[in-house]
């Protein structure tokens, strides 16, 4: 299925380019999952407020270690900055085996494990994961679906204009918004009228107000 759309005949990329083979099946799967796994514990968060670390640590570690094993498996493409990238990877997992020496009581430890961990490796990961194109398309069409689907439970809670409320979750659509004069029709409307929702949900929410208005002018600029 095609997203993005070829007005000027240049390389589009669609899913249709994905090899059907093993890897190609296990790749998808951890592109579309890591969004539900991304979004479950604010959700869980919204039902039982406090109770965060548990859910956090479940729904990570299976990200990291799939983001471990896909790195060993194609190794760190080139692209601008990869020196750095693993500097920051080497010096994130000092400061971990560094943290393990340190800890002094259970809440140390769950502090390492639910970011210590995640920080010292997801962010490079991520980074490598994000250079394969197909990801792209991959991840926007999981957020399409499964991720409105969630974000969508967590509007009818009570307002949470921290880290872990609605429209900290719903964020992603403003990525997809600047993206939206490429995309094909059919899915423009569906982008708009999440935008407007995230926008008038929580006016108390300064950043996000003022996130959707930049990227909706330059949307607009570039439309006209």
């Amino acid at each position: 299925m095609q997203i993005f759309s070829n007005k000027n005949n240049t390389d589009i990329i669609t899913t249709d380019k994905i090899k059907v083979t093993w890897w190609s099946i296990y790749f998808a799967r951890l592109a579309k999952y890591s969004v539900v796994l991304t979004i479950i514990p604010a959700l869980y968060f919204a039902f039982f407020p406090g109770k965060i670390v548990l859910i956090t640590i479940l729904c990570s570690y299976p990200l990291i270690f799939a983001l471990v094993h896909f790195t060993l498996k194609n190794g760190f493409r080139n692209l601008d900055g990869l020196e750095f990238i693993k500097l920051f990877l080497v010096y994130n997992i000092i400061v971990f085996v560094r943290g393990i020496v340190d800890v002094q009581s259970s809440q140390d430890y769950k502090v390492l494990l639910q970011s210590g961990l995640v920080t010292s490796l997801f962010l490079p990961l991520v980074i490598q994961f994000s250079t394969y194109k197909n990801t792209i398309i991959i991840v926007f069409k999981s957020f399409l679906s499964y991720g409105l689907v969630l974000c969508s439970i967590m509007y009818f809670m009570p307002i949470n204009s921290g880290p872990l409320g609605f429209n900290a979750y719903i964020s992603p659509i403003i990525i997809i918004l600047l993206f939206s004069p490429y995309l094909t029709k059919k899915y423009r409307p569906i982008i708009y009228l999440v935008v407007l929702i995230s926008f008038f949900h929580d006016f108390s929410n300064r950043a996000n107000l003022l996130n959707i208005s930049d990227s909706l002018t330059s949307v607009t600029r570039q439309m006209i």
